[in-house]
């Protein structure tokens, strides 16, 4: 039970600071400097994402408690990046003639999103090491 309820109560912290990071990007000079349509709330939250995973991943088993790591990956993680909302996104994008800025927002959550992760593994396996 320890566990679930460890899981849930990140996930809702993680599903806020979504919320709360995508909305701010969008409406920020962020989302409106050369940026057109592209999604870059999610962008920036799905890459950030990669990087804390791989950083939490990288670090291994004896930095954290297994409920925290639990708790931080599949909890906070699992619901603060968002590959649904990303393949809406691009897919709203492709529906309306957007498809150049779809191609750009699936390469750009592709690189940046996997050198996040590599990234933060690195780092992570450096700082246990």
């Amino acid at each position: 039970m320890g566990d679930l309820l460890a899981i849930a109560l990140a996930g809702a912290l993680g599903a806020t600071c979504r919320w709360l990071v995508a909305g701010w990007t969008q409406r920020s000079w962020i989302g409106h400097v050369t940026w057109g349509q592209l999604p870059v709330g999610t962008l920036l939250v799905n890459v950030a994402g990669c990087l804390v995973l791989g950083l939490v991943v990288g670090l291994g088993s004896t930095a954290l408690p297994p409920r925290w790591r639990l708790a931080a990956s599949t909890g906070f993680l699992g619901s603060f990046t968002t590959f649904s909302t990303f393949g809406v996104e691009t897919m709203t994008l492709v529906q309306s003639g957007e498809t150049g800025v779809a191609a750009v927002n699936v390469a750009l959550q592709l690189v940046f999103g996997l050198g996040a992760a590599l990234v933060g593994l690195a780092a992570g396996r450096a700082l246990s090491g």
